[in-house]
């Protein structure tokens, strides 16, 4: 029930607060990470006008659960932010969208190969498809956790542009 409460107060009230300005920091930062980790999906959205917002609205403020991700992948993503929560309480927000983070990015990186579509209706016809092809959890999670260069300082200077 603890990491409930956790979850609903310290890192869904990204979604939920107020007029919406940290949810929108919240996609600008996806994109930021996006155009620096996964330059080639970057592009493709850039250049079709797809905005973060279409689809990270869905999967951070129901924290994956509404995308269709295998059932196993979902339970083993929602198992790293329990981890996240129970083993870092002092950092519960900063590690708990790092951890969003990281499965945002992971799902562009395993379905990477199938963004050649040069439509906007294309493109987000893939964005929907992409949770399905996640089949294998340790592939997801081996590739969200094993992003070089993500740390919390880096996290940081991305939120400080922001601003």
């Amino acid at each position: 029930m603890y990491v409930l409460h956790i979850i609903l107060t310290q890192i869904q009230h990204l979604c939920y607060a107020g007029d919406g300005h940290d949810m929108v920091n919240e996609f600008r930062m996806v994109d930021l990470l996006l155009e620096k980790k996964v330059p080639t999906v970057y592009k493709i959205l850039h250049d079709t006008s797809i905005q973060s917002s279409f689809y990270c609205a869905w999967w951070l403020c129901c924290m994956f659960c509404n995308i269709d991700l295998p059932i196993e992948t979902l339970l083993r993503i929602w198992y790293k932010f329990i981890i996240k929560l129970l083993t870092i309480r002092d950092v519960i927000l900063h590690e708990g969208t790092k951890v969003c983070y990281r499965v945002s990015l992971a799902l562009f990186m395993v379905n990477e190969e199938h963004f050649v579509a040069t439509t906007m209706e294309q493109v987000l016809t893939e964005i929907r498809y992409m949770p399905r092809r996640c089949v294998d959890p340790n592939e997801l999670l081996s590739r969200a956790f094993n992003i070089s260069n993500f740390s919390k300082k880096m996290i940081s200077k991305l939120r400080q542009s922001l601003n």
